[in-house]
């Protein structure tokens, strides 16, 4: 393999994004198959429509997942690929003008769950290039884009040769921990719903 083709460094999605996505693509799944369950054969116009507005929000889950794009250096490029398709853009580290990231803080269920509600952060990567077209990111979490754009500064000054890098498991579950307790909620809910419907 040369230079341009050796995987230095390759970044992974966020967990909340996967749980997200993943969990509500099966829950939309199951609130559709206990709406047909629910109904048997008499179908209305209210059944329907639930179904079908069910069936919508499964599959933009579904899209959103397969959509889900991540980075990956090498010696004298940078990739921005999906991670579950065949499709990639690749730029040479002269097309890049700069890689930063912007964080935004949400707040969801404000006074429901509790007096705080849950704190979620809109994390976006953002490659501007020198011909000012600008490619944007939901994917990366934080400590894992601090990796990226240390190797990608190094790679692009040429400081010598620089190892392949590998990403630990207890790193990405470090970078991901605010969201775990969601991730968590999410599979336990979504594990419940399931199972009721199935054995219930």
């Amino acid at each position: 393999m040369t230079e341009r083709e050796i995987i230095i460094y390759k970044t992974r999605p966020r967990l909340i994004l996967l749980s997200i996505t993943l969990c509500g693509f099966a829950w939309f799944q199951l609130l559709s198959i206990l709406i047909i369950k629910s109904v048997n054969t008499q179908f209305g116009v209210l059944s329907i429509s639930f179904i079908i507005f069910f069936e919508t929000l499964s599959l933009t889950a579904l899209y959103y997942f397969l959509t889900m794009r991540g980075i990956k250096l090498s010696g004298k490029t940078l990739c921005v690929y999906h991670l579950y398709l065949p499709m990639r853009e690749e730029f040479t580290f002269e097309e890049i003008r700069s890689l930063h990231q912007t964080k935004e803080k949400v707040i969801i269920n404000e006074g429901v769950l509790s007096k705080s509600g849950y704190n979620f952060y809109h994390i976006t990567t953002i490659i501007l290039l020198k011909n000012d077209k600008v490619i944007k990111l939901y994917s990366i979490g934080e400590m894992d884009f601090q990796e990226l754009k240390q190797t990608f500064q190094r790679l692009r000054r040429g400081e010598g040769k620089i190892k392949v890098q590998k990403r630990h498991r207890f790193l990405y579950l470090l970078d991901n921990l605010h969201d775990v307790f969601m991730t968590i909620f999410f599979l336990f809910i979504t594990i419940g719903l399931g199972y009721a419907l199935l054995f219930g």
